[in-house]
């Protein structure tokens, strides 16, 4: 078993248009900040422009099958994170990947990390606050949380985190590009 987050910078034309179907399905798109239908001209004139970016986004392989997306985005100095996953994923995959995700941001990118979650996105709210993060506010759109990089070390040692650091000792994974 391998699970790998590959940038999207890496991708070949052909998985960057299997992420672009994930992303456009209805139950994906529609607890996304923008819930409409991304072109495939649209889609490729973005990939195109993230080679300049400081933004990274990741698509997840677990042994070479496409799941979904990690991401970053960087403004103002505020690192804010997302994801999206095929329905259906494996929690277990799907948790590994994200904690990997995390780990790597809070070692080489920020020393605190952001979420916008949609109000009518529960799954969303529960699983950011699996991982750590704690509700900072909201308004009538979105629930706002945030986590550091100290608390997230400590919460390493959660029950929640526990299983999945005992999974990743049984696989291989990286992170490429």
């Amino acid at each position: 078993m391998s699970l790998v987050l590959k940038n999207y910078t890496k991708l070949t034309k052909e998985q960057s248009l299997d992420i672009l179907n994930i992303r456009n399905k209805k139950e994906i798109r529609e607890k996304m900040t923008n819930s409409e239908i991304i072109s495939k001209e649209n889609h490729l004139k973005w990939m195109q422009s993230l080679s300049s970016s400081q933004d990274r986004y990741f698509a997840i392989f677990s042994d070479e099958t496409l799941l979904g997306s990690l991401s970053f985005v960087k403004r103002d100095k505020k690192v804010s994170w997302g994801v999206f996953f095929e329905e259906g994923t494996n929690i277990l995959i799907l948790s590994s990947a994200t904690y990997i995700f995390l780990d790597f941001i809070f070692t080489n990118i920020s020393d605190i990390i952001y979420s916008e979650v949609k109000i009518e996105n529960s799954k969303a709210l529960s699983f950011n606050k699996s991982l750590g993060f704690c509700l900072q506010d909201e308004d009538d759109d979105y629930f706002y949380l945030s986590q550091d990089k100290k608390a997230w070390e400590e919460h390493k040692n959660s029950r929640f985190i526990k299983p999945i650091k005992k999974y990743l000792n049984t696989i291989e994974y990286k992170i490429e590009g």
